[in-house]
């Protein structure tokens, strides 16, 4: 074997120095293109993070209402009745005064049957009355008529009877005084005319009386009249009124124009006076300010801590449609600083 001119370690330090080049790699232009671009995505996503709202999902409890106005209207029976009839379905839109259902009430009906019929009897018994007043009246009038001339007549003699009697009297004074006539005589004469006197007063007074009871009479007939009036104006009146009822009662109408968003009850079914039976979601007049339109939620404190003053967001009413997809689109502007316990949302 030949000897080297180079030693040993010299040979392989050159070695490993082939290797050495052999091992590294450079970067190419797309590899560095790309670690670029990576670093430009990143400094893109912080800065987007520092100016872009990321949203987050709060669930509440809350109640949504405008300024003077209502959103949601719940249609409420005024009365107690079993449900007759539902002409609408929801979706539909309504305007103020619509008919949003009809209620049977049977026990109102039974009343008003029952007044109607009493009204009824009260009218004929009333005829009859007036009939027979009338048929007393002219038969007053003519036993009045006939009383009448009867003390016309007496008086008129009593009268005359009178007259000679006093002449009489006056005669037989002048003869007492004469000595002709005794003092009897005059006594008699003078009794006879005071009698006279007496009966002619009795009979005037009983011309009196019988025009005073005729009067009387005749006032005890316009009172009988005028209560029998006023007992079947009383009757209408209650007729009226229960029938007034009724129909106010039996029929729910649209309190606002909107749309039916709920129809919380069935033909058949019972009705309690006050008991949502429909909701409308009330049309928004316009010329209102949205800002009016206003949102207290009630959130978890969990929740509460993650929200801001003058936060965006969008809010989901739970009583619309699942049809609707529709949210609203709000800002915070206060967030209470003392959280509220169950006791008070309660």
């Amino acid at each position: 074997m030949a000897k080297s001119f180079f030693r040993q370690e010299a040979l392989d330090a050159a070695t490993r120095v082939d290797e050495t080049q052999r091992t590294m790699r450079v970067s190419t232009a797309v590899t560095r293109l790309s670690a670029a671009a990576l670093a430009t995505a990143l400094a893109g996503v912080v800065t987007w993070s520092a100016f872009v709202d990321v949203p987050i999902h709060v669930t509440g409890h809350g109640v949504l209402a405008r300024s003077g106005e209502t959103l949601i209207s719940p249609v409420r029976a005024a009365s107690s009745g079993y449900v007759a009839e539902v002409p609408v379905k929801r979706g539909d839109t309504v305007a103020a005064g619509d008919v949003l259902l009809r209620l049977s009430q049977p026990e109102r009906m039974a009343a008003l049957k029952k007044a109607e019929r009493i009204l009824e009897v009260l009218s004929r018994n009333a005829e009859r009355s007036e009939t027979l007043r009338a048929e007393d009246a002219e038969a007053e009038s003519r036993s009045h008529a006939r009383q009448l001339i009867a003390l016309g007549e007496r008086i008129e003699a009593l009268s005359s009877k009178k007259r000679w009697l006093d002449e009489r009297r006056t005669t037989l004074e002048k003869l007492h005084a004469d000595g002709i006539v005794s003092l009897e005589a005059v006594s008699n004469a003078r009794i006879a005319a005071d009698v006279a006197e007496d009966d002619l007063a009795a009979a005037r007074a009983a011309q009196v009386a019988l025009d005073v009871a005729r009067e009387e009479a005749a006032s005890e007939r316009e009172r009988a009249a005028l209560s029998t009036r006023l007992e079947l104006e009383r009757l209408q009146a209650e007729v009226a009124e229960i029938r007034a009822g009724l129909e106010a009662g039996s029929t729910v109408t649209a309190d606002a124009p909107g749309r039916v968003i709920a129809i919380n009850t069935r033909p058949g079914a019972l009705a309690a006076p006050g008991q949502p039976l429909l909701e409308i979601l009330v049309d928004g007049t316009s010329g209102v300010d949205p800002d009016a339109l206003e949102a207290v939620v009630f959130v978890p404190l969990s929740q509460g801590k993650r929200l801001s003053p003058d936060d965006r967001a969008l809010l989901t009413p739970a009583d619309l449609p699942l049809d609707r997809h529709d949210r609203l689109i709000a800002r915070v502007i206060s967030i209470s600083e003392v959280p509220a316990s169950s006791q008070a949302l309660q």
